[in-house]
């Protein structure tokens, strides 16, 4: 007689898909307690490294960068200052010659200069003020030099005022000339630069009036 062996029953539905079979059939929950996460390989940990160097990079060149325009601006500013002194200086200078002068030279000359350096002055003090700096009366009085008020007042009491006026004012008028090339070299701004040569032009026609003399 053939063994008696017990019919299998028929196949059991699984049913409709539940909510959260997606999350109970994730393969990453069917690893063991003691499983380990898979560490990131080296080429990611590389190209990670390599962005955030180069991002430090930028960085530094950009605070360089800034610096040196910040560096840049505050120079320009000073030497437009140091002319706007100096021209305070020599045009105070040249007053005092065209009212004391005995010379119709010394007279021309320290009118002239006067005249052509009180138009200069107008634009220099714009040119700081577009700088956003403000310009202060000891900053424009910081070229002032007592010693040549007390030597015009000993030439003149001695008959030696016209001499030893323009050997002042030819001095100053040369420094104030270089000080504006300086300017010039230095300067980024192409207006700036503009002014600036017209000043230079003009200092030169002056100093160019006294050695042609």
């Amino acid at each position: 007689m053939p063994p008696n062996y017990p019919q299998a029953g028929p196949p059991v539905n699984p049913g409709p898909p539940g909510p959260y079979d997606f999350i109970m059939n994730d393969p990453r929950l069917k690893k063991g307690p003691n499983s380990k996460p898979k560490p990131a390989d080296n080429g990611t940990k590389q190209r990670l490294l390599y962005a955030l160097g180069g991002a430090l990079v930028m960085v530094i060149l950009f605070v360089l960068f800034f610096g040196l325009i910040s560096s840049s601006g505050k120079d320009s500013t000073k030497v437009l200052v140091d002319i706007a002194a100096q021209e305070t200086e020599i045009i105070r200078l040249a007053d005092s010659g065209a009212a004391k002068a005995h010379t119709i030279h010394a007279k021309n000359l320290a009118a002239i200069s006067a005249l052509s350096l009180s138009t200069n002055h107008s634009v220099v003090l714009k040119m700081i003020r577009a700088k956003n700096h403000k310009l202060t009366t000891i900053e424009l009085g910081s070229k002032r030099d007592v010693k040549i008020d007390a030597a015009l007042t000993l030439a003149d009491q001695s008959n030696k005022f016209d001499e030893t006026f323009l050997s002042y004012l030819i001095s100053d008028l040369s420094a104030y000339r270089s000080t504006l090339k300086k300017a010039f070299d230095a300067s980024t701004n192409a207006n700036d630069k503009k002014n600036l040569s017209i000043f230079y032009e003009r200092a030169s026609l002056i100093l160019d009036t006294q050695t042609t003399q």
